[in-house]
């Protein structure tokens, strides 16, 4: 097994940049949408995160097919990836579904002050 320091990988820069980037995209994502405190926009935040995540894998099978990675560590790693995308995915679909109900129920409104 190689590690992502050594072996073909560490030698094709833009290849480490992009999967590097890619990955570290997902979590930045995730963060910024979260400081939102508004379902609506953590879902969209998320919906990014989901973009990264799966070209994250994209580059992991890339990476495979060019025999920067073996099976097992393509495996293990893609596994891990897809993990994080499908768990992102649901949280995402969670806070559009809370978002869709947000909408619908009206808020109360503060009572009027009397001039």
């Amino acid at each position: 097994m190689t590690a992502p320091d050594t072996g073909p990988a560490s030698q094709d820069f833009r290849f480490r940049d992009q999967i590097r980037e890619s990955s570290a995209s997902a979590t930045a994502n995730m963060a910024e949408g979260f400081r939102y405190f508004e379902p609506a926009q953590f879902a969209r935040f998320l919906r990014y995160a989901v973009g990264s995540l799966g070209e994250t894998e994209d580059r992991l099978l890339d990476a495979f097919d060019r025999k920067m990675l073996d099976e097992k560590r393509y495996h293990t790693l893609n596994n891990l990836a897809g993990a994080a995308r499908r768990a992102t995915t649901n949280l995402m679909l969670s806070k559009q579904r809370q978002a869709a109900t947000e909408k619908r129920t009206p808020r109360p409104r503060p009572p009027q002050r009397k001039r």
